[in-house]
C-alpha cells in the first residue's frame, strides 16, 4: 500500500537548530579538511530534509470530500453529519489507501468551482458535471451507477435523447450535468424551455404544479423526495446509467497518485467483498 503521507521523523530531527549545533560541535575540528567536509554534508542534508518537510507539510491534512445533497447516496442526516452509501463507500476507500478525510457538503456549483481552485479535492460521482473539464483527474474504475430518468404526470414520457425535450417545459436541478445534456439543455436555440430549481423536492413539488412538462432527475433522490412529496400518477422512462467515479482536483497535491490510490484500494475492497 501506498501512502500519500511521506514520514518526516528524520526531517523534523535534523531540522533542529539546537541538534544540528550538537551535531557540529562533536564533528568539528579546526583546521581538518575532512571534518569540514563531513560539516558541511551534515548541513546540506538537513537543509534538504527541512526543504522535504517544508514541501510535503500542504500533504500531512485530511483530503477534503466534497458532497452534494444526493440521498441515499450522500446527505446530511438529521444530526448535520455526512451520510449516505456512497459516502461510506469512499470513507472505506481512503482508509485502506490510508488517507485521513474530511467530508463537507456543499451546492452543486460551488462544489464544481472548488473543486477547480481545490478548496475541494475529491468527489465522487459522475465525472461530468459542469465546471469539471479541465480542472479534475477522473478514474477509469466504475464504483457505482445512477439511473437518470425522465418524470412526468400521467403518460410515460418518450426520451432517448436530449433532441426529445424540444418545445417541452422541462424541470431540471442547478449545478447537474446529466449525462452531459446539460449544454443542450440550457442552449436557447436548441428550444427547450429549461425551469431550474435547487431542491429535489422542489422539483417533485413544480412538476406536480403543472409548471413542467417533464423533470430530469436522478432515481434515488427521487425516490427519497417522494416520501415527503405526494405526485399522483406520476410515471418514469429509464434515459440512461451513469458511471460513478474518484473525481479528484488537479489542484490537490500529487492529485494523480490520490487517484491510483483510491482506485487500486477500491479493488482490494472489491475482491474481498467489502464494498457495500
Amino acid at each position: 500500500m501506498t501512502s500519500l503521507f511521506i514520514p518526516a521523523s528524520a526531517a523534523k530531527h535534523c531540522a533542529k537548530p539546537g541538534l544540528q549545533r550538537l551535531i557540529f560541535r562533536s564533528w568539528w575540528r579546526p583546521g581538518s579538511g575532512s571534518t569540514r567536509i563531513l560539516a558541511s554534508l551534515l548541513l546540506s542534508s538537513a537543509v534538504t530534509f527541512a526543504q522535504a518537510e517544508e514541501n510535503t507539510s500542504t500533504l500531512q491534512r485530511p483530503l477534503i470530500l466534497g458532497f452534494v445533497e444526493f440521498p441515499p447516496a450522500s446527505y446530511v442526516d438529521a444530526d448535520g453529519k455526512p451520510a449516505g452509501e456512497l459516502l461510506d463507500l469512499g470513507q472505506r476507500a481512503l482508509a485502506e489507501a490510508g488517507y485521513s478525510w474530511e467530508a463537507k457538503h456543499y451546492p452543486a456549483n460551488r462544489l464544481a468551482s472548488y473543486m477547480g481552485t481545490g478548496e475541494v479535492d475529491l468527489f465522487l460521482g459522475i465525472s461530468t458535471v459542469p465546471g469539471f473539464e479541465g480542472n479534475t483527474i477522473a478514474g477509469e474504475k466504475t464504483i457505482a451507477h445512477i439511473e437518470l430518468r425522465a418524470y412526468a404526470k400521467g403518460d410515460a414520457p418518450v426520451v432517448e435523447r436530449w433532441e426529445d425535450l424540444r418545445g417541452k417545459t422541462v424541470i431540471i436541478l442547478r449545478g447537474y450535468s446529466y449525462g452531459g445534456w446539460i449544454g443542450e439543455i440550457l442552449d436557447p436555440a436548441n428550444g427547450i424551455n429549461a425551469l431550474e430549481v435547487d431542491e429535489h423536492e422542489q422539483a417533485l413539488k413544480v412538476l406536480n404544479l403543472g409548471r413542467g412538462d417533464i423533470l430530469l432527475d436522478y432515481k434515488s433522490p427521487v425516490d427519497t423526495a417522494l416520501r415527503q412529496v405526494e405526485v399522483p400518477d406520476l410515471q418514469s422512462t429509464l434515459i440512461s446509467l451513469l458511471n460513478c467515479k474518484f473525481v479528484v482536483s488537479r489542484k490537490t497535491p500529487q492529485a494523480q497518485k490520490v487517484l491510483t490510490d483510491l482506485e487500486a484500494a477500491f479493488e482490494r475492497l472489491e475482491e474481498r467483498e467489502a464494498v457495500y
